[in-house]
Order: structure tokens, then C-alpha cells, then sequence
């Protein structure tokens, strides 16, 4: 068994995407082989203090198996789906399990590579876009869990039915302001209509006539 083990399960609206995994406790899940994520500072002046942390999209490498070709359905399609979790279980005394979720996923690129020797190797590279990464991290003995999360602007024209993709502090401001404005701005006065005359009386006919 190896010391360190990736899996990966991938919600979709129709139920989770099967991969071939038989590992216990992990039954049903996609097995990867290494994956890759970083935080960039979106600047050409990092010093700068408008510089931001900006995620990258997240990347992962695994064997092609049964969950290939639904995910490359949903490539294909523009899938979003709910939420991905990514576990890498360290199989050591004094272990770490660390977990990271990503939500509003879209698989945004594939490239498979076939290998013909005494037996093939197919090995796949695949790219996932999101709105929110959630790194956990815990060490076996106790200490509790330490957590990172951040939103990202997806890379890729997504539909999102879950939610709206959350304002940007810039937005938020301008919102804030067209809010502020709209309370501050004096209603016009409406002039008081004035009360309806009441019918003229008729004319009374000569005095003594019948």
C-alpha cells in the first residue's frame, strides 16, 4: 500500500461520478496520482498593496477509468457541478489527512497520453475551474482542523445554478453608494388636487309660475 493516496469524489446532478476505486472508506471514488494548485498574485507589481492572492485552477493527474468519459460528457457540455472533494490520506504514524473542496466545478481541460510497452499506460491531465476552495488540514493526535478558504473568479464562462458568483469589493462599494444615494434622494412633491366643485344650481323659474 502506498504511503499517500489521493481520491477524488465529483458530485454531479444526477448522483456522484463512479471512478474505480476499492480502497475502504473509499469505495466508488476517482483515484488520482498527483494534483497541483497554487495562490499567484494577480500584479505586475507584487509590492504593490492593490496586489492580490488569486487562485489557480486546480489540476490533477489519474488513470483513465469508468469516471473518464462521463467527465469528458461534462466537458463537453459545460457541466457545473455542486462540489468536488479531493482527500489525500497520509498512511504514517502520526499521519495527516488533508481535504480540499471545491465548489461550482467545471472541468475546463483534458489531454490523455497512451503509452504502448508490454502493457498501455493511459494517463490523463484534466483542469478544473470553481468559485470557492476549501483547504482542510488534519494531523492525526488531535490539534483540531486548520482551514483556508477563498473565492475565485471562474476562468471559464460558467452558468452557475447554484448561486451568483459573489460581488467583488468594488462592486460591493458602487452597491453600497447607488444604495445610500437612493435613500438621500428627495421624492417629488405631489401637488394637493384641489376639492370638486359642487353641481351648479338651476336656474329658479319665474317667480309665481306654475
Amino acid at each position: 500500500m502506498p504511503v499517500a493516496e489521493l481520491y477524488m469524489s465529483l458530485k454531479g446532478q444526477g448522483g456522484p461520478v463512479k471512478g474505480d476505486c476499492e480502497a475502504e472508506g473509499y469505495e466508488g471514488q476517482i483515484q488520482l496520482f498527483d494534483w497541483s494548485w497554487a495562490l499567484d498574485v494577480d500584479s505586475d507589481n507584487p509590492q504593490s498593496k492593490k496586489a492580490q492572492a488569486q487562485p489557480t485552477m486546480f489540476m490533477f493527474s489519474k488513470y483513465f477509468d469508468r469516471a473518464s468519459t462521463p467527465m469528458m460528457n461534462a466537458l463537453r457540455s459545460g457541466e457545473v457541478f455542486p462540489e468536488a472533494r479531493i482527500t489525500l490520506v497520509h498512511r504514517i504514524d502520526l499521519g495527516m489527512t488533508i481535504l480540499v473542496i471545491l465548489r461550482n466545478v467545471r472541468v475546463a481541460g483534458y489531454d490523455l497520453s497512451v503509452k504502448s510497452d508490454k502493457s498501455v499506460d493511459m494517463d490523463e491531465d484534466w483542469v478544473l475551474d470553481y468559485t470557492e476552495v476549501e483547504i482542510q488540514y488534519v494531523a492525526r493526535g488531535g490539534g483540531g482542523a486548520k482551514v483556508f478558504r477563498m473565492e475565485k473568479k471562474p476562468s471559464t464562462d460558467m452558468k452557475l445554478p447554484f448561486r451568483n458568483p459573489p460581488m467583488t469589493e468594488a462592486e460591493e462599494a458602487i452597491a453600497e453608494l447607488q444604495k445610500q444615494a437612493g435613500s438621500r434622494t428627495p421624492q417629488p412633491k405631489q401637488e394637493a388636487k384641489p376639492a370638486p366643485k359642487p353641481p351648479a344650481k338651476p336656474p329658479a323659474g319665474p317667480a309665481g309660475k306654475r
